[in-house]
């Protein structure tokens, strides 16, 4: 008979089997850890924001937006996810991203070709297209006029599946 016939490894009392194992240093593990992922390097957000160099000049700001796609909507999207990070640099001396910005920067960028009537008219998202601005309807929000802000959760339903 095969050990699995018999179970004879799987069926050992855990004492014998913690008993094999060495005990393990975790706080070592999770210094290594720690030490692992501040090397690592994370896009910049708009927590970064405006600093400013000794000569009173300003360096680089970033706007961290979450767009999602559900009820089909993800069919068009060149990277096929249901969710992307986008992360901006901004001007802080140019006019604020706005909701007409980020539009126009997804039906350029990520929607896939020949797709984007499907998307975007005349400046806008299509009708059967309901956004979500965090968590409320973009109608109650100033629609393309509301200007984005870090971190924000932009969702994008089609109502022609029900949304």
């Amino acid at each position: 008979m095969s050990s699995i016939e018999t179970g004879k490894h799987y069926n050992q009392p855990a004492s014998n089997l913690t008993d094999k194992v060495p005990p393990v240093d975790t706080r070592k593990y999770f210094d290594a850890v720690t030490k692992s992922l501040s090397k690592a390097k994370e896009p910049p957000t708009a927590k970064d924001a405006v600093s400013s160099q000794p000569d009173g000049s300003s360096v680089k700001s970033y706007l961290h937006i979450i767009t999602k796609y559900t009820s089909g909507m993800e069919l068009l999207i060149k990277d096929k996810e249901l969710g992307l990070d986008h992360v901006f640099e901004v001007n802080p001396k140019a006019a604020p991203l706005n909701m007409k910005d980020l539009i126009k920067y997804i039906g350029e960028t990520h929607v896939l070709e020949g797709k984007q009537s499907a998307f975007t008219r005349d400046e806008t998202i299509c009708p059967g297209i309901m956004v979500i601005i965090n968590e409320c309807d973009w109608e109650v929000m100033d629609e393309l006029d509301y200007v984005l802000k870090n971190d924000d959760t932009i969702e994008f339903i089609s109502t022609l599946h029900g949304g």
